[in-house]
């Protein structure tokens, strides 16, 4: 027994083999976005503010349509599981059909732009760019959910080194694509769009280049009941995503409003939480592969000592990274700023400098939080987290930070007024609710697992 142990290795080891794909898969993505603004840039100011300007909407369309593909990685997961292997590949064709089914929203965003676009009230300059870029990536959004759904498919079959291999193809062809399009053809703007899609293209045909070809062939019923059950499932992931990432661009529209440092801090703390938020990703995508892996194979026991493994390795990483920032921060922001910013742009290094701490404690608060959601999802609990998820985030976090941070919500309404603080407060704050909300949940659930292993008790 005790050399059968020996062998087994642990949940901690398990979870890093897997997961480091997986972190730099995320990390690449963060690269082919800064790719495209280092492009952008090259172009003119205008196309770099027109980029800019669309940044968290472009996100929040594209995690919001992409659930569906996200929900790949559960049913795969728990297939692999069970040892039906037969049943995993055939969700395959029903996420890329998933993905395909995207087209007509994507379609209805492209005919939007112009009228998305007048909301804004941008600079006239900075509209045409935007929607130079806007109208070609909506209609070629169809290529970020293939990439999420083959992407999802190898994670779920835990085969995450293919997944990396695919989104590095999409960012070594990122490069050259982007360069021939802008400049060589002279597309400007829609070029750098038209080569992202290209490129997601590339890592979609070398993701499948990797999964065998057995197998994929379906029913027509069963692949119709497999692209309803994933609609099903990634429809409040999706929107769960998307409120996150809207949530965060409401805050930073706040801070911005309420002055140029206030704007400017926050927009470094976040490239700077940033910088730990991936791996942690990576972690909790991790953990809910072999979550529903475990699942699937009826071995319920395994389930808390994976939860637990990422828990303790996510809350460790984002604590380590919040004491780095707290100790190296202040260089590391003044490097972000650069040493020509000014009187605002000191002014802004010296807010974002007193709320490291704070931002520190949020973002450990944020790993019980974001673990504790993928470990729910791998058991294919996503309904009630996505609810929650949703609602705390913009029927909670959004009018929390208006009150705690501006002087007033307008109609004579009064505010606490506590600026970038009272923005940083509420964030902190919403983690904290999400973490004990979601971490409940999850010792529910395994609680009822425990209670289900255990030998039924019956009257005497």
């Amino acid at each position: 027994m005790a050399e059968a142990s020996s062998t087994t290795p642990s949940p901690v080891r398990t979870l890093l083999a897997i997961s480091w794909p997986l972190i730099a898969t995320y990390s690449l993505q963060a690269v082919v976005g800064v790719t495209d603004t280092w492009f952008a840039s090259r172009i003119s100011a205008d196309a770099l503010a027109g980029l800019g300007a669309q940044t968290f909407l472009n996100l929040a369309v594209f995690v919001g349509l992409g659930g569906v593909a996200f929900a790949v990685q559960v049913p795969v997961a728990q297939a692999v599981g069970a040892g039906q292997a037969q049943v995993a590949r055939a969700y395959l064709p029903a996420g890329l059909l998933a993905a395909a089914l995207t087209l007509p929203c994507f379609l209805g965003l492209t005919w939007a732009g112009p009228w998305l676009f007048a909301l804004w009230q941008l600079p006239a300059d900075t509209t045409v760019q935007a929607l130079q870029y806007w109208q070609p990536r909506m209609a070629g959004g169809v290529s970020v959910v293939l990439l999420f759904a083959v992407s999802s498919y190898l994670a779920g079959l835990g085969r995450t080194r293919a997944s990396l291999g695919a989104n590095l193809a999409v960012a070594v062809a990122n490069v050259p694509l982007n360069q021939w399009l802008i400049f060589d053809v002279g597309l400007g703007l829609a070029g750098s769009a038209h080569g992202s899609t290209l490129a997601n293209l590339v890592g979609v045909a070398v993701g499948l280049g990797m999964v065998p070809r057995a197998g994929w062939k379906s029913s027509f019923g069963s692949l119709r009941a497999r692209t309803v059950e994933l609609w099903r499932i990634g429809l409040p992931i999706g929107v769960a995503a998307a409120a996150d990432v809207l949530a965060m661009a409401l805050f930073q529209l706040m801070m911005s409003h309420i002055g140029p440092a206030e704007g400017a801090a926050t927009l470094l703390l976040l490239s700077l939480t940033g910088l730990a938020f991936w791996p942690a990703l990576g972690l909790a995508t991790g953990s809910a592969t072999l979550v529903g892996h475990a699942m699937g194979a009826g071995q319920r026991h395994q389930i808390a000592a994976v939860v637990h493994a990422s828990l303790w390795l996510m809350a460790g990483w984002m604590a380590l990274v919040g004491a780095a920032m707290v100790l190296a921060g202040p260089p590391l922001l003044a490097a972000l700023l650069g040493s020509d910013a000014g009187a605002g742009g000191q002014a802004a290094l010296a807010l974002a400098t007193s709320l490291l701490g704070l931002v520190a404690a949020y973002q450990v608060l944020d790993a019980i939080n974001l673990g504790s959601a993928f470990a729910l999802r791998g058991l294919g609990d996503v309904r009630w987290a996505s609810t929650v998820n949703t609602v705390c985030s913009l029927l909670l976090f959004v009018p929390l930070a208006a009150w705690l941070s501006l002087d007033a919500l307008g109609a004579g309404v009064p505010a606490l007024g506590w600026g970038a603080w009272g923005g940083w407060l509420a964030a902190a704050l919403l983690s904290a609710v999400l973490a004990a909300a979601f971490h409940a949940r999850l010792r529910w659930v395994l609680r009822g697992f425990q209670e289900t292993a255990s030998p039924a008790r019956r009257p005497a």
